[in-house]
């Protein structure tokens, strides 16, 4: 989706890059989460842009498919009874009633949130714009949500 001559495309925002486009026929659309974002802050955008932007987004379960839905059902079943857990279910450790941070990868940092960063600076097409992103795992069976900070300029 990063691809430098592939446009990535949010038609709320950006629908623009397409005008002219005819390299390759192909189109990326970024992260549901980069999209949620950028479609709440497109107002402020078109009022006269943004210097910074920080996003602490909560992921539901869902977000890593039907194993990890039932996984959080079960967890929260057997809590609710007064049942221990088993620690070595689907998410490793338990999510039910608890916020779970997203592990770093080999270099360092959350590819989640990396995402987010590198999405919202090519759609805004703004390579300087400062943007702070944290992805934490909720224990939500459906539907992500944002928090968001922003200074206009």
């Amino acid at each position: 989706a990063l691809e430098p001559d592939v446009p990535l495309v949010v038609p709320e925002v950006n629908p623009f890059v397409l005008t002219d486009y005819r390299n390759r026929n192909v189109i990326a659309v970024p992260d549901s989460l980069t999209s949620q974002l950028l479609a709440a802050l497109k107002p402020l955008i078109d009022q006269g842009g943004l210097s910074r932007i920080s996003v602490t987004s909560l992921i539901s379960a869902s977000a890593q498919g039907k194993k990890a839905v039932d996984a959080l059902a079960g967890q929260s079943a057997k809590l609710l009874n007064g049942i221990p857990i088993d620690e070595e279910d689907f998410f490793g450790r338990q999510l039910a009633f608890n916020m779970l941070p997203l592990l770093p990868d080999s270099e360092g940092s959350v590819r989640e949130e990396r995402r987010i960063v590198d999405e919202v600076r090519k759609i805004l097409q703004d390579e300087g714009l400062m943007i702070s992103a944290s992805v934490v795992q909720a224990p939500v069976f459906y539907g992500h949500a944002q928090m968001v900070n922003f200074e206009a300029l």
